[in-house]
């Protein structure tokens, strides 16, 4: 089997569904919460709350196992070691 793909490039962070093309049909704003929806690069959405929740689904564990969840893991431990930003030289 032969397959072809062009390189594409997308920035999806969870930020507010607030575009008109994230409807219903396309699975956005279900059951009238129009609270989340995948940003694109240049949107600059960043996260405002203290505390992020997170946990594995069975689908999730199954296919990616122990790594995935060391790797998760991981990324949430570079986000916990950033320094607050009252201290952070934004010309860094």
């Amino acid at each position: 089997m032969l397959g072809i793909s062009r390189q594409a490039l997308a920035f999806s962070l969870r930020g507010p569904a607030a575009t008109s093309w994230m409807t219903v049909r396309l699975g956005y704003n279900v059951n009238n919460n129009p609270a989340f929806g995948p940003m694109n690069l240049g949107e600059e959405y960043r996260w405002n709350v203290p505390t992020i929740y997170y946990g594995f689904s069975p689908d999730f564990l199954n296919y990616f196992g122990q790594h995935g969840v060391d790797e998760i893991e991981r990324a949430i431990k570079m986000l916990n070691d950033l320094p607050s930003a009252d201290v952070l030289n934004v010309d860094d």
